[in-house]
């Protein structure tokens, strides 16, 4: 069922329908002069474009809000590198909850990383700071990646990285993030 929104020729002296995007469309009706006319239908095509640009920003920044807490995944890293020498179940623990925040992390970053690339599509022209954004979005999709491979590593127990190093490597995806949303605010170039 289509969500629409209708007035005909009679209540506003011209053809409006408007079909949100995501459901199908529904026909058109004719004015009651007889003739659709070619500018309603340009200013219809408009706004679903317009919507559908719309639509995908707000998942892409429905879905970014969770790619800001993925500096937490390698924290838990880090503490499961700490609890290696420690007590086994605790380094049981910590592992699972890496694990679930792993799963939890990897349809959040393809659904915003999707969004984020069906957003520039639904447009004709690609200004620059597109470009460096989407790099930076499949720099992170090797990011998480990477750290799926840390995570297999955890469970071999065949971790060759100090806690250092983690705590390093849990600062790159938030220069990224940041970069993303100076890029998106500010469209340098």
């Amino acid at each position: 069922m289509a969500l629409a929104i209708t007035q005909t020729a009679s209540d506003t002296g011209g053809l409006r329908h408007f079909c949100f995007p995501l459901f199908p469309r529904r026909k058109y009706r004719q004015p009651e002069n007889g003739c659709a006319g070619q500018g309603g239908r340009l200013v219809q095509y408009a706004l679903r474009a317009a919507c559908n640009v719309s639509v995908a920003k707000f998942l892409h920044l429905f879905f970014y809000r969770f790619l800001v807490r993925r500096p937490v995944l390698p924290a838990a890293y880090l503490h499961v590198n700490l609890a290696m020498a420690d007590s086994e179940s605790e380094y049981a623990r910590l592992l699972l909850m890496a694990r679930k925040l792993f799963k939890f992390m990897t349809p959040w970053g393809i659904g915003a990383l999707l969004c984020g690339l069906l957003m520039p599509l639904t447009q004709t022209a690609f200004a620059g700071w597109i470009y460096a954004k989407i790099a930076l979005g499949l720099l992170l999709l090797l990011y998480h990646i990477w750290c799926g491979l840390l995570l297999a590593a955890f469970a071999r127990r065949q971790n060759c990285h100090s806690h250092r190093w983690y705590r390093v490597f849990n600062e790159l995806p938030v220069l990224a993030l940041i970069a993303a949303v100076y890029l998106a605010v500010f469209k340098p170039f």
